[in-house]
């Protein structure tokens, strides 16, 4: 799990101003506001994404469809990403037709393992040395909204799981998420503010 005091970092140092920056800061913000998996994201085309109504439709495990909202800011960036920056990294590669939303610095679409390599230098950059993968992103989406109040199986179609055990698996709660559920639902916690 990444921390949120490390998310910020992360955001904090990516440099939007060159096209590699900001399609860099664009997959770090999709995969932690969004949870995808690394094979949806890099699958995910322009015409999945319905900029009007704040969604993207997800083809993820088994081919099956779910819909993640977009917040206002990553709905901006991306339209951004699509009318200046990716036309500038196509303009790279072979003049060959995409609908593939990310495009990597050769102008063809961005693989799996280029994504991984992206993350680690994300990390690498902003002085944390640990090595990170899309799907520490995911589960530190899923902690977050946890953590935050979010209803669990509301998680779990965010995700796009089929069991709802596999969605427990996010369930690690922080002492802190904990010390302030348990004061604010127990009568007579507001007596020890200190319990754990």
């Amino acid at each position: 799990i990444i921390h949120e005091k490390e998310i910020k970092l992360i955001y904090d140092s990516i440099d939007t101003t060159t096209l590699l920056g900001y399609r860099n800061y664009l997959i770090f913000d999709m995969l932690y506001s969004l949870g995808l998996r690394a094979s949806e994201l890099c699958n995910l085309s322009i015409k999945q994404i319905d900029l009007g109504r704040s969604i993207i439709t997800v083809k993820g495990k088994g081919k099956k469809e779910r819909i993640v909202i977009l917040h206002e800011e990553l709905k901006e960036s991306i339209s951004h990403y699509i009318t200046y920056i990716r036309p500038g990294l196509l303009m790279k590669g072979d003049g060959s037709h995409t609908d593939i939303l990310l495009i990597n610095y050769k102008g063809t679409p961005l693989t799996t393992r280029g994504l991984r390599v992206i993350l680690n230098k994300l990390f690498k950059d902003a002085g944390e040395y640990i090595k990170v993968s899309p799907h520490m992103l995911r589960h530190s989406f899923a902690t977050s909204l946890l953590n935050n109040g979010a209803d669990l199986r509301v998680v779990q179609e965010l995700l796009g799981h089929e069991h709802l055990k596999t969605t427990q698996v996010y369930t690690h709660l922080s002492k802190e998420t904990i010390k302030k559920t348990y004061n604010k639902h127990h009568p007579r916690a507001s007596k020890n503010e200190d319990n754990l």
